[in-house]
């Protein structure tokens, strides 16, 4: 995420052990900063028409601590964009909206039958998000990225966002 400290290794989840990267790092050890990770329901990993990647608020202002600043319209404003890279493509994430949410309230939805599903879900949720940058029109794919913040002892925030660009990252051949 630049323009932050967030530049960390996304690992999958697993369906057996949904929450084993809560404790544990990339490589498998055991760690309190645990890794950023993508729930283990969504099952095409970052091809999921919904990608939720659930990261670490940390009290040093390590790991997703500073998506939480995202509830500040400002800040989302100045750091609308954010990268990913897989194996084999880069991908340029757009910001459209913020939401602190309380966990134990918040339905969550990695399964969508098509485009209109998931636009749908999204349209529901931007109906009680706190900060809209754009309204997205026509999403193929979303990304959630979802931390620790402090408003309640429940809360999480929500970073939504959408591919704006992708580009093939493997060597020609």
């Amino acid at each position: 995420m630049p323009g932050t400290t967030v530049d960390y290794l996304i690992v999958q989840g697993w369906p057996e052990s949904p929450d084993f990267y809560l404790t544990h790092d990339a490589g498998g050890e055991r760690s309190a900063w645990g890794a950023p990770c993508i729930d283990a329901g969504c099952a095409q990993g970052v091809d999921s028409p919904l990608v939720i990647v659930y990261g670490r608020h940390m009290s040093d202002g390590t790991m997703f601590a500073p998506l939480a600043q995202y509830s500040s319209r400002a800040f989302a404003e100045a750091h609308h964009t954010i990268c990913a890279y897989t194996r084999d493509k880069e991908i340029e994430l757009e910001v459209f909206a913020v939401d602190v949410v309380d966990a134990s309230s918040e339905d969550k939805r990695t399964d969508f039958a098509d485009m209109a599903a998931l636009g749908s879900y999204l349209g529901d949720k931007l109906s009680r998000c706190e900060i809209i940058l754009e309204e997205p029109k026509d999403v193929a794919q979303a990304w959630a990225f979802v931390t620790c913040s402090y408003q309640t002892s429940n809360s999480r925030t929500v970073v939504y966002a959408k591919e704006v660009k992708g580009w093939d990252s493997r060597p020609s051949e």
